[in-house]
């Protein structure tokens, strides 16, 4: 049971963000909270409260809610810990737009140590931007897959919104062998014409444009497989899991 409001928070958060509690539903009371957690209504109190500091709950007047248009979003994997969990890859309201995949080669430096491969070596390529509940688009994420898994699991290569099951599930199931991520990385710089291209933000060319940008590192056994990068709007927030 949870024995501190971050535990609270942590609970409620995944209830909100894997769709179990939608926009717009009521949040237990305080008293429920607790009694349902088997903490203090203190504890249930800050926890409860920390959603709301997050966006993710309001208050309006004796009640709380999940607010209906949030301002966060989650991270590539916390979405692949949903999936796994839920067989879901979509928050409630959310949804997936601009959906690509190609076998490419790549020269970019940091995909390239990621992945250790050398320049110029072919990958498979998917990109898909997330939008929120009223369309907003959010995220624009972009996944580069070491060619060792496209042997094994060809359907990476669609470009369908989701792959059912998960291709590291599939991978799993080929070869025996587990795909594990590396602690997300946050990092901010300036958004790229691309960047700015897919989340639909029209913005001089002598006004810079500040991003957060999140990358996620996925290996198996042999070595790296997957490297996600995902480039979030300017106010757009994300979920912090415990």
């Amino acid at each position: 049971m949870p024995t501190t409001y971050a535990e609270v928070a942590a609970h409620y958060r995944r209830l909100i963000t894997d769709g179990e509690l939608a926009p717009g539903d009521l949040m237990p009371t305080v008293r429920a909270a607790a009694d349902a957690l088997g903490t203090t209504t203190k504890t249930a109190s800050r926890g409860l409260q920390a959603l709301d500091t997050e966006g993710l709950t309001e208050v309006v007047g004796s009640h709380r809610t999940v607010a209906a248009r949030q301002h966060v979003a989650v991270t590539g994997a916390q979405r692949a810990e949903m999936l796994t969990r839920t067989g879901r890859n979509y928050s409630p309201g959310e949804s997936s737009v601009d959906h690509s995949a190609e076998r490419a080669p790549v020269t970019d430096p940091l995909v390239c140590h990621q992945l250790d491969i050398e320049p110029g070596e072919e990958v498979v390529i998917r990109r898909r931007v997330f939008c929120g509940a009223d369309g907003e688009r959010q995220v624009y994420a972009t996944s580069w897959i070491h060619l060792r898994a496209y042997d094994v699991v060809p359907e990476v290569l669609t470009t369908k919104s989701r792959l059912t099951p998960w291709w590291h599930i599939t991978y799993k199931e080929r070869t025996g062998q587990e795909i594990h991520s590396s602690p997300t990385r946050l990092d901010a710089r300036q958004a790229t014409p691309e960047d700015l291209a897919a989340l639909g933000i029209d913005a001089p060319r002598s006004v810079s444009v500040a991003v957060l940008v999140e990358h996620t590192l996925w290996h198996d056994e042999t070595g790296p497989i997957e490297f996600f990068e995902d480039v979030r709007a300017p106010g757009v927030g994300y979920v912090v899991s415990k």
